[in-house]
């Protein structure tokens, strides 16, 4: 007979070693749990580790299922490895779960199992489980920190790429979410006048915890949480237990809601000072460690050093772009006030000789009536002009002493009688708002059409405030707020383009906001442009004090009419030949003898000739002298000839003539045969007394 197999003769010997009483010390003293499942997963033995580690007495688990004590979370991954293990007898399993503990809590266990259903000494499941938990952190942790080392190293290369702060921001929070594993991240910025912190990017399941949050940075009770704290503070918040943590009781409820248990503050800095701070929050309690803190302060460092190399490029390109408005707006400039010059002798000729017809025609007449279309439409005409000489003007016609609230008053009692209709007006003006020194039609006729285009922007009515302040500078601000339906980027980037306009189709000329910005740029004052869709629009002008206060000097351009004069003998000189035949022919038609010339030095000439001129209408833009340089001589020639100087631009150039010489008015083209005679009337009722 040969001899047992080896293996069995071990087995015996081991057997025979493992009495009652040694196998009674080995399940009571093991730290693992021996347990006994049925083929339904019910209980049928656990040793005594099972009480250490879960808490139950043996009674409270005996014939219970096994499945009644899984995570919720983990339960469907245990029975698809139950099923397998049924499957596959003789074959050990494995699986790791989330166990209940008697107080509540969840223990991180690992069991390998092995279906012995069919041994018939045996007939269950047996299976071997034990604590895993502290591994489970330990690789928690690992994880995280990895993590967010990738968040770190992925904010740096963001740094390189993104080229403005509010797509930093956006980035930095996905990041948080993505890379960090974090449930909600946040940026909130610190409004410098309230103190109020704005959310300014978001990103994560989280996010309706944001929504009506209400977080300040002062010393008021929704400024002593975290948020606030941080940023008041200038240092890191870490909230381990934010359900617990006294000073979350404002959000408390609320970030229990949408399962926010810890979160972690770190301030956002620029130039020095704590401007804001990134926000973080984690499904889990307790779970922010030192190196987490210290990773997400690098963060916040970068962060800032970001900012400030953004700012410093923000500035660079707001130079430039304004350097590039400038040079585009005096380029248009010039443009329009060439096409409006040209403009304006075509216009003259049609207006004056219209105007001549309408007074000759009987009135009520066909022809009366055609001649009056023609008049008005010149008017419209003429008035489009001088806003193209408005906006290409760069100097001031009447530079005197103004209050923009004044200005403000005298605009809003004009919009209460025609154009508010269903908008609320509010006004907010700073009584001690100092004075300015300008040309108060311009500025009023700015303002005007800041208004019109509020209202415009308010179809269904809405709020329309004009407000004004003293800046910290001692500068005069004026802002006009509406509650329209605002801007997009794309129409903001044009919105200062003359004839861009988003307005129907003979609503708007586009001009408005261009003649806003060429008035405050020609008083040396800023012009800022902010607007949302959806929220309105701001518009705010900046103005220098006035040094002293002092009243100005206005030169009026519509002098009264005088008597009716006697035949005059009046000298013409224009370099336009339609100007000159119309002009000649309207003269004559009033009764007065002409001699049409086409430059100032003919003029000259024919004067110095002894001939008899009793008016002369010379025109300011022509080539050679020009009307500015003519001036001096004619009057060395006839010190006391009464002359009408004939400008489509009543600029500060053509004020300083009329100021410079005697008996020199002036008469703004175009103009009609009753404004005509009007000035030739007061001109020379005015050299005779």
């Amino acid at each position: 007979m040969s001899d047992p197999d080896p293996a069995c003769k071990r087995a015996g010997a081991a057997s025979a070693g493992l009495s009652v009483e040694r196998m009674r010390a080995l399940l009571s003293y093991s730290w693992d749990i021996l347990s006994l499942l049925d083929g339904q997963g019910r209980l049928i033995y656990n040793s005594p580790a099972a009480q250490r580690l879960h808490g139950f007495d043996p009674a409270e688990m005996e014939g219970r299922s096994t499945f009644e004590f899984f995570h919720p979370d983990d339960a469907p991954g245990v029975a698809e490895v139950f099923e397998s293990c049924l499957a596959q007898p003789g074959l050990p399993v494995c699986v790791q779960y989330r166990y209940a503990r008697k107080d509540g809590s969840w223990i991180w266990m690992e069991a390998v199992a092995v279906n012995m259903l069919d041994n018939p000494s045996i007939r269950a499941i047996v299976v071997n489980s034990r604590d895993i938990s502290e591994r489970k952190y330990h690789e928690r942790e690992l994880e995280r920190m990895n993590r967010l080392y990738g968040m770190l190293s992925h904010l740096g290369h963001t740094l390189v790429r993104v080229q403005n702060r509010e797509g930093l921001f956006q980035e930095i929070c996905n990041m948080a979410v993505e890379k960090g594993g974090f449930r909600l991240a946040w940026i909130g910025w610190t409004d410098p006048v309230s103190q109020q912190v704005i959310p300014v990017a978001k990103a994560g399941p989280g996010l309706g915890y944001l929504e009506g949050l209400s977080v300040w940075a002062d010393a008021r009770a929704e400024g002593m949480g975290p948020t606030g704290r941080c940023i008041r503070e200038n240092r890191s918040y870490i909230c381990q237990d934010f359900l617990e943590d006294p000073a979350t009781a404002p959000w408390r409820d609320k970030a229990a809601a949408f399962n926010l248990h810890a979160s972690a503050s770190v301030p956002i800095r620029f130039q020095g000072q704590a401007a804001g701070a990134l926000m973080v929050y984690s499904s889990e309690a307790g779970v922010f460690q030192d190196q987490d803190v210290a990773l997400l302060e690098e963060a916040s460092a970068q962060i800032s050093f970001g900012l400030e190399h953004l700012a410093s490029e923000d500035q660079r390109r707001v130079l430039e772009s304004e350097l590039f408005q400038v040079q585009k707006m005096e380029s248009l400039g010039s443009l329009a006030g060439g096409v409006a010059h040209d403009m304006n002798n075509v216009l003259g000729s049609i207006l004056a000789m219209a105007s001549m017809h309408q007074e000759l025609q009987p009135p009520e007449t066909p022809a009366h009536q055609a001649f009056s279309v023609i008049v008005h439409a010149c008017d419209r005409g003429a008035s489009l002009l001088r806003r193209l000489l408005d906006f290409a003007r760069r100097d001031l016609s009447d530079i005197q002493v103004v209050h923009l609230n004044a200005l403000i008053q005298e605009e809003v009692l004009l919009l209460e009688r025609t154009t508010l209709g269903q908008i609320r007006l509010a006004m907010d003006l700073d009584s001690a708002l100092p004075a300015i020194r300008g040309d108060a039609s311009a500025l009023l006729h700015a303002i005007m059409n800041l208004c019109i285009n509020a209202v415009d922007a308010m179809p269904s009515g809405g709020c329309l405030t004009l407000r004004t302040r003293t800046t910290p500078g001692g500068w005069a601000e004026l802002e006009v707020e509406d509650s329209g339906h605002g801007m997009s980027k794309e129409v903001m980037e044009k919105a200062l383009d003359p004839f861009f306009t988003t307005k129907p189709t003979g609503k708007g000329t586009g001009l408005g906001l261009s003649i806003v910005y060429s008035t405050v740029n020609a008083h040396h004052g800023i012009m800022e442009l902010r607007s949302e869709v959806g929220v309105g629009t701001r518009v705010i002008l900046r103005f220098p004090a006035a040094e002293a206060i002092e009243d100005g000097q206005c030169i009026s351009a519509e002098p009264a009419p005088g008597e009716p004069t006697p035949s005059l003998d009046v000298v013409l000189v224009d370099d336009d030949p339609l100007i000159r035949d119309t002009l000649a022919s309207v003269i004559q038609c009033l009764g007065h003898r002409v001699t049409p010339l086409d430059s100032g030095e003919a003029a000259l000439a024919w004067l110095a000739s002894d001939r008899v001129a009793e008016v002369l209408i010379l025109d300011m833009n022509m080539p050679g002298l020009g009307g500015g340089g003519t001036l001096p001589y004619l009057r060395d020639l006839r010190p006391e000839l009464p002359v009408l100087l004939a400008t489509g631009r009543v600029d500060q150039t053509a004020l300083d003539l009329v100021q410079a010489f005697p008996h020199v008015k002036l008469l703004p083209k175009p103009f009609s045969m009753n404004e005509l005679k009007a000035r030739l009337e007061a001109l020379v009722a005015q050299t005779h007394s």
